[in-house]
């Protein structure tokens, strides 16, 4: 009660120890009520609150819910695991609910706040404000929304170091992660930056609160019903479009992210020149989310305002205002404490190396939303096969990338536009920082096109492979990947190496016959299509990872679809792309944001 009224400001950036800020308020009212407040007020300044109405009204029974003004700044990225829920959320502290000790039980233990991760979380602490959820996070904060403080930069693969654009002033708190434009500069797919798990798992995934969803291309497609055919019962198209209507209304879908409505780099890395050629061979514009073969599109993203939106940005604000959530960050877990199957909690190692463990309710859960490859390793970890289908024929995107040069035409020095990310030029970053505006506003691909091979199984409105433009390209040339969206056979198991980190029995993007075909066959098409516009292919690359993994723990065989409970386990859930029983038939982004609004529902209501 004594903290309410103190208003001493934070600082840029925090120096108080882990220890100091993992401090609990029941302790501290004890042992030093006086010191404790100033503390606080020192390390996260006045706090406040204002969560918007939830999209799912009664679909998802809880209160306030949405977009919250973004809190106070979090524990810098060095510090150990700290404990969030009092010095992040901007709420006022009652006395009447103390910010909950690391050393209590939980009702609910999320381990992961990636892009369902931070769905389930947050929609948890709604649904049942009288259970504790606790959200553990390996990485640090992202957004500003979430107190991230990372200036816009590119990761260099030479220095192994991110180059800083400029000042953070001259953004005005949003970090790499908010900017569209830094998309391209944000995997460091050599696995050397602190957002990457290096070499535990066998790809680059993103360590970071908010995963891959706050490090991707932030394109959103709603897949055709057909995709959802074959899954388990209660998880068809019919049970699943009011999620899928959920997830809409939680962005600000556009093809314009710009703050001034304008669609950049239409020009850049040779986009006219393809446009035009799909059009003259009769390819429609296409507008939906649903995407159908023989159309190209703007790719419609999340993003209001000039800056990225995600789930993370969208949802945990609000539930960090919650007397009943907290999140630490920078906590790895290593193992699911269990006995029988019931699990009793779970060790985490902070960023010190220091060993934790924290316990779960006799009714409680162990959500584990540690994305399509880290679940599985954490499960095998935890000696929880799911009777041996842990890992069992997890899939991806396979990409293909090429690059056609110009021996004719108004192309033929090049784009129109130059555009380049190593660095940016200091005007896209002046119009970025002044205005929202720019080439910066916008996320990587700039047009898209859809194929269905005539060979492939399926109705004829599904799509194969999905063709973009990438803007970032050399002077006279024209770089266009096509990634597989629909792979028939191309799949492989994971397996727990002697030293805790994963491998892959297979390479998933080494596609099957059938597979294969369908890649060649999509680049003869466009191959025809830029031959009259003079570009000839010089190079196409191996068969590559587009990061989108599914299906390591599916519904169905893997996990319980009416519970999303692992074989041979009674409160150990999964929810992520693990649970995925195949492939999402487009990018997955707006599915896994559907997937992670049912699930919260289901888990919430098997707590209630």
């Amino acid at each position: 009660s004594r903290c309410r009224n103190m208003s001493i400001q934070a600082p840029p950036r925090l120096s108080l120890s882990a220890k100091s800020l993992c401090i609990t308020m029941s302790a501290a009212r004890v042992l030093a009520p006086l010191l404790l407040c100033w503390a606080l007020r020192s390390a996260v300044g006045e706090l406040g609150h204002s969560p918007e109405a939830d999209a799912l009204g009664s679909v998802m029974a809880g209160g306030d819910e949405g977009r919250a003004s973004p809190p106070g700044p979090p524990t810098p990225p060095s510090a150990s695991c700290a404990l969030l829920s009092a010095l992040q959320r901007r709420s006022k502290i009652e006395a009447t609910t103390p910010a909950p000790s690391p050393a209590d039980v939980y009702d609910v233990i999320v381990v992961g706040g990636g892009l369902v991760g931070s769905v389930v979380a947050a929609r948890l602490a709604e649904a049942l404000p009288t259970r504790r959820v606790l959200l553990l996070e390996a990485g640090a904060a992202s957004q500003k929304a979430v107190g991230g403080q990372d200036v816009p930069a590119s990761w260099n693969t030479n220095t192994k170091r991110w180059d800083q654009w400029s000042v953070a002033e001259k953004f005005d708190g949003l970090t790499k992660y908010d900017v569209p434009g830094n998309y391209e500069g944000l995997q460091c797919y050599d696995k050397k930056c602190n957002e990457s798990w290096g070499h535990s798992v066998p790809f680059f995934q993103c360590k970071i609160l908010g995963g891959c969803g706050v490090m991707n291309g932030a394109l959103l497609q709603q897949p055709h019903a057909a995709n959802f055919a074959d899954w388990p019962d209660g998880w068809k198209w019919d049970d699943l479009s009011t999620y899928f209507e959920a997830a809409r209304s939680l962005f600000h879908i556009t093809a314009d992210p710009s703050k001034d409505g304008e669609h950049y780099l239409d020009n850049s890395g040779g986009a006219a020149l393809f446009r035009g050629a799909l059009v003259e061979q009769g390819y429609r514009l296409s507008s939906s989310l649903v995407e159908r073969p023989h159309t190209y599109a703007i790719p419609d993203v999340a993003a209001k305002d000039g800056i990225r939106q995600s789930t993370t940005s969208e949802l945990l604000p609000a539930a960090m205002a919650r007397p009943n959530f907290e999140l630490r960050l920078g906590c790895e877990v290593m193992k699911i404490v269990h006995r029988n199957g019931r699990a009793s909690g779970v060790v985490y190692k902070d960023s010190d190396g220091t060993s934790q463990t924290v316990n779960v309710q006799e009714s409680g859960l162990v959500v584990v939303s540690a994305g399509a490859l880290n679940t599985p390793r954490l499960l095998l970890a935890s000696e929880l096969d799911g009777k041996g289908t842990v890992g069992r024929g997890v899939s991806d995107h396979t990409l293909v990338s090429s690059t056609y040069t110009l021996s004719s035409g108004p192309h033929t020095k090049g784009a129109d536009e130059s555009f380049s990310l190593h660095p940016p030029s200091d005007a896209a970053i002046d119009q970025y920082a002044k205005q929202r505006s720019g080439p910066l506003a916008q996320f990587g691909p700039t047009l898209t096109m859809f194929l269905k091979s005539p060979s492939s199984l399926g109705a004829a409105d599904v799509i194969d492979v999905e063709v973009w433009v990438n803007p970032v390209s050399k002077a006279g040339e024209v770089h266009l990947s096509a990634v597989l969206m629909r792979p028939s056979c191309s799949s492989g198991d994971l397996n727990l190496h002697g030293d805790g980190t994963e491998g892959l029995h297979e390479n998933i993007n080494a596609p099957c016959k059938q597979d294969k075909e369908t890649l060649a066959w999509a680049f003869k098409q466009v191959d025809a299509l830029m031959a009259p516009k003079g570009g000839k292919r010089v190079h196409t690359s191996g068969h590559n990872a587009m990061h989108h993994f599914a299906g390591s723990c599916k519904l169905g065989s893997c996990l319980a679809p009416e519970t999303l409970l692992l074989q041979g386990t009674s409160n150990v859930a999964v929810a992520d792309a693990s649970a995925l029983p195949g492939q999402v038939w487009g990018h997955p982004a707006l599915t896994l944001t559907a997937f992670g609004y049912k699930a919260a529902n289901m888990l919430a209501a098997s707590l209630k």
